[in-house]
């Protein structure tokens, strides 16, 4: 029961009633495999080869890298256990490995001019062009043979390099931070109603644009793009049917951005997901190839990786493995810092912070490496962030060397009541949040219908059905990014950076405690979370009694938003009409809680979703779905990533409820009805998670006859053991259901519920 629970709870068990089913224990452990670590789950094709940020070049043009590729072609030719087992005759006899920079190499880039000699890509290639994955058993091997290869290299070229000067190991993969479903009329415009903004906002291409939005993310459908004014497009995802988020996210920009110029730039592929090298290009992209170098830019990330990837980690094979990967991102976190550096435009980064419905399982990662060297101090949090978002405060570092950059601002979601979202990361809420949860994204002359693919390859991006609604972090960046894009069009001087972050801040809304809705709610480090009131931001921008307040927050500071900054510009704020002060000087800082948005009892489910959603691993991997009437093709890999956000797919209890006294809790249960005869919902878990990684599981198999779909019951608990003092008002819950079909392969399905 114990390994049952940290295997799906991801944390210790403190509470539990009664036993896990022997079937599903078994059929659990045999998705995951093993519940010890490998690896951390990256890529087996691609292998990187870094120099750190905080490092300079060692090298000053390739021949490093060349001398190292045929190297590792001849050490693949020799190793053909690194792509094929014993059994039987490997095809791989002729494999070349080709080292292919990242970045290409920019003239006259100032603070990027040696970004082409950062970072490396080692592919094992056959003669046809295919590329070939590493055997996991091989795959230490290959990591440890690179490093020495490198090493070996630099020497004989007279290059003075150590170990501690690059980073090596897997290459892995970023995914899309937000859920997709199908959309309700209800949820036509809550969130620009809570923004401060009518709902018939206009969204046709920019007649002027002053400022520009480069959208990261999965694409721009072409119809779509073509309504709302696409500047440009551009795609390192290789191609392939688009999946919908990066449409919404662009549609959703412009409703709160309608004088920028919006660039598509595609670094994430069909299934949600895509190398991390691929965003570091898009990057790139945006910087120094994309539209007028004169204008500000705005960079919308909504999409990320758990943090745990940046930590060195031990790399297991067949025998024990004496070396390890290094931290994983560097290409990105190295473009964030010329976006930071570039003194050609004004550069706003908005990232999403990241959506957990319930933390990932413990043997999901691997601890970091014993044999690296680490910075000292662990720069990494208890409770992880994900990336980048992160990067506003992580260091970059090798060998005890430190560089703190502040590289972004990380957003955090809310729901229409303005509580944390119920898939945003407990205990981790950033001091600016925006709404989050069942946001329509929607055009009114854009009311595509998407076409089943033909079998075999895709040769053209299939059509990206709207209006659909978004949940997630993915959201609440993107709102973010379309009011920052519209105060820097408001200004003749555009924001810096900082200033921009501070002046979102300060004309945002306080949020208020779950528990008391009269007191504010407040971040780990003690700043008051404000959600984004873009209302309020016109008005501070429009009227010249708020000054002041603009004047005030261009000056420097050690931190964009800090504890101490709404009571720091209490008059600023007084004087512009947004707070009202006491007598002491500080802003009463009320708050009131909104009235909930009637979400519908069930979604009908995705027009896409056609196949089941399964753990492994710990993550959630999208099953692929082929047409009707053709072949399945294997998952790509990168779906092995795709829920590391974690995000869920497709809740079977979409608006759900937990409402705790003392320790009885009446859990709402309202499952969906729309699925096909015969399906079963079967071993119900109930998790909370709180504070401090406190973690309470409860088995509902007791009530399993109350579960179908359709079904909608008030069940009355009995939540035992729980720890005294546990904070309720930083709980998160969620509903673990197992469901089967009888066609498919059973699915662990989670549905964050609402605590009362």
């Amino acid at each position: 029961m114990d390994r049952y629970i940290a295997l799906l709870a991801a944390a210790s068990m403190t509470g539990c009633v009664g036993a896990a089913p022997a079937a599903e224990l078994g059929r659990t452990e045999a998705a995951i495999g093993s519940a010890e670590v490998i690896a951390r789950p990256c890529r087996s094709d691609v292998f990187y080869v870094d120099v750190p940020l905080a490092r300079n070049v060692p090298w000053r043009d390739h021949r490093v890298a060349s001398v190292t590729q045929e190297a590792m072609t001849a050490a693949a030719m020799a190793n053909p256990g690194w792509f094929c087992d014993a059994v039987g005759p490997c095809p791989y006899t002729e494999v070349e490995v080709d080292a292919a920079p990242l970045l290409p190499e920019r003239e006259s880039a100032g603070v990027r001019e040696d970004g082409h000699l950062r970072f490396y890509r080692y592919r094992f290639i056959t003669p046809d062009g295919g590329v070939v994955p590493v055997r996991p058993e091989a795959q230490c091997d290959v990591v440890a043979t690179l490093r020495t290869e490198l090493l070996d290299a630099a020497a004989a070229l007279a290059v003075p390099v150590s170990a501690d000067d690059i980073y090596v190991g897997r290459e892995c993969d970023a995914t899309a931070m937000g859920v997709e479903d199908v959309a309700t009329p209800d949820m036509l415009s809550w969130h620009l109603d809570r923004v401060g903004l009518p709902a018939s906002l206009a969204t046709s291409p920019p007649s002027d644009p002053r400022v520009d939005v480069a959208v990261l993310d999965t694409g721009v459908d072409g119809a779509v793009a073509a309504q709302i004014g696409v500047t440009s497009s551009a795609d390192f995802a290789g191609g392939g049917a688009l999946h919908p988020h990066g449409t919404g996210m662009a549609v959703l920009i412009r409703q709160l951005a309608p004088e920028a110029a919006l660039h598509s730039i595609r670094v994430l592929g069909e299934g949600g997901a895509g190398l991390g090298g691929s965003v570091a290009r898009g990057l790139d992209h945006a910087l120094f190839a994309d539209a007028d170098s004169t204008r500000p830019l705005v960079v919308n990330l909504s999409l990320g990786w758990p943090a745990e990837l940046g930590r060195p980690a031990e790399l297991a094979g067949e025998a024990s493995c004496q070396t390890h990967e290094d931290p994983f991102g560097e290409p990105v976190r190295y473009m964030l810092y010329v976006a930071d550096q570039l003194e050609s435009r004004e550069v706003f980064v908005s990232s999403a912070a990241g959506n957990q419905p319930r933390p990932p399982s413990p043997g999901l990662f691997p601890p970091s490496s014993a044999v690296y060297h680490d910075c000292g101090a662990d720069p990494w949090p208890a409770q992880p962030w994900f990336a980048p978002a992160w990067y506003q405060q992580t260091d970059s570092c090798a060998d005890g060397v430190h560089s703190t950059f502040r590289l972004g601002i990380g957003v955090g979601a809310v729901d229409d009541r303005d509580r944390p979202s119920a898939v945003s990361i407990p205990g981790m809420e950033p001091p600016l949040v925006a709404p989050g949860e069942h946001v329509y994204a929607a055009h009114p002359s854009v009311t595509s219908t998407a076409s089943p693919p033909a079998c075999g390859p895709t040769t053209a991006p299939a059509t990206v059905e709207l209006p659909h609604v978004f949940t997630g972090t993915s959201v609440s960046a993107a709102l973010v990014s379309g009011a920052a894009a519209r105060a820097q069009s408001a200004r003749e001087e555009p924001f810096a950076a900082d200033t921009l972050a501070r002046v979102l801040y300060l004309t945002g809304e306080t949020t208020c405690e779950r528990m008391n809705p009269t007191s504010p709610r407040h971040t780990a480090d003690g700043a008051v979370v404000r959600r984004l009131h873009v209302g309020r931001l016109d008005q501070a921008l429009s009227e010249s009694s708020c000054g002041s307040l603009l004047d005030r927050a261009q000056e420097p500071s050690d931190v964009a938003i800090g504890p101490d900054l709404l009571r720091s510009f209490a008059g600023e704020l007084e004087a512009c009409g947004l707070e009202i002060v006491d007598d002491e000087g500080a802003p009463v800082l009320s708050c009131a809680e909104h009235t909930s948005v009637a979400w519908p009892a069930a979604f009908p489910a995705p027009s896409d979703a056609c196949g089941p959603t399964v753990v492994v691993a710990g993550g959630f991997v999208d099953a692929t779905c082929p047409p009707a009437g053709c072949a399945p093709d294997p998952a790509p890999f990168q779906s092995l990533n795709g829920g590391l956000g974690p995000q869920p797919h497709d809740p079977p209890c979409p608006d759900c409820g937990l409402t705790v006294y003392g320790t009885t809790g009446v859990l709402f249960v309202d499952l969906k009805p729309d699925y096909e005869p015969g399906t079963s919902f079967s071993q119900p878990i109930l998790v909370v998670v709180g504070p401090m990684e406190q973690t309470l599981a409860f088995n509902l198999q007791a009530y399993e006859q109350y579960f179908y779909p359709g079904s909608s019951q008030i069940l009355q608990l009995s939540l035992l053991d729980i720890p005294e003092g546990f904070d309720w008002s930083e709980a998160k819950a969620s509903l673990l259901v197992t469901v089967a079909d009888g066609n498919n392969i059973p699915e662990t399905t989670v549905s964050a519920l609402r605590i009362e």
